[in-house]
């Protein structure tokens, strides 16, 4: 038997070779066509969204009866429009851009709310949707957990829920719980007084105080980041001590972002900068 090749096929081998060679470059280029094509459609979505706000934004302003509570209205949107600048966060993609026109300035993940209805109640963890302002910034901002944090907290540890009345004296076994100026405080036996340190959850037991807002046990520090935008409402953009829920919606609500993040977008965005929410 013969051991030369039929006829044509060493073409046919090097067709087929060539063949799975630009099927490798194609599958690795793959990845990038498609985040290019993602973030076209995000920056077509993003400009859609944000015209539809600014021509309901026109028509509520057409429709307020006070042409003085109008003017002054007119007025604070062409000041937080006069820079171009504005942020367009996507509760979808999880994602937020600061652009200038059709430019982007910065870009980086985030994580939203949950949208979860505790207890069957109303969306209250939902991340709000539509224009909303920068009203402020805030450096080293300072968290006050409302109830839902103690409440979550005594579910995951088993815990019973006490709330401590800022007028009326808790009394736990050889111990008075009281606040004094704007401290938690404990009282021994002995008369002895001692501040409960701040920013913790106080648990006597098998229960957990929930402690009176004013006071400084109410008061938790590293838990949103260097920085906070704030946007009305409780709501605000601001870091986290859990880097690892960044591009979930696991929040209960507000915006977050990796701490480096929003330490790098802080600076960048001025006091009644535009924040488009879809």
């Amino acid at each position: 038997m013969s051991s030369e090749a039929p006829r044509g096929s060493w073409g046919w081998r090097a067709l087929a070779v060539s063949a799975l060679a630009w099927g490798i470059v194609l599958a690795g280029r793959a990845p990038r066509w498609r985040a290019a094509r993602e973030a076209r459609d995000a920056a077509r979505r993003l400009s859609a969204v944000a015209q539809s706000e600014r021509e309901a934004r026109a028509r509520d302003l057409e429709a307020l009866d006070d042409s003085l509570v109008r003017m002054a209205a007119v007025r604070r949107d062409r000041e937080a429009d006069a820079s171009g600048l504005y942020l367009f966060i996507s509760t979808a993609d999880r994602r937020l851009w600061l652009r200038a026109g059709d430019t982007v300035r910065f870009e980086a993940p985030d994580e939203t709310g949950t949208g979860d209805l505790p207890d069957g109640g109303t969306a209250r963890f939902a991340t709000p949707r539509g224009r909303l302002l920068v009203e402020r910034k805030e450096d080293d901002p300072i968290w006050v957990p409302p109830d839902w944090h103690f409440e979550e907290v005594a579910a995951e540890r088993g815990l019973r829920l006490v709330r401590l009345d800022p007028h009326q004296p808790l009394r736990i076994g050889d111990g008075v719980w009281r606040v004094i100026g704007r401290d938690v405080v404990r009282e021994g036996a002995d008369g002895a007084v001692q501040p409960l340190p701040p920013g913790q959850e106080i648990v006597i037991g098998r229960l957990l105080v929930i402690p009176p807002f004013g006071t400084r046990q109410r008061r938790f520090r590293d838990v949103l980041g260097p920085h906070r935008l704030y946007l009305g409402h409780g709501y605000g953009i601001h870091g986290t001590n859990v880097p690892e829920s960044i591009g979930q919606a696991a929040s209960h609500g507000c915006i977050r972002m990796r701490n480096a993040d929003i330490e790098a977008l802080a600076p960048l965005v001025p006091v009644g900068t535009p924040v488009y929410i879809y």
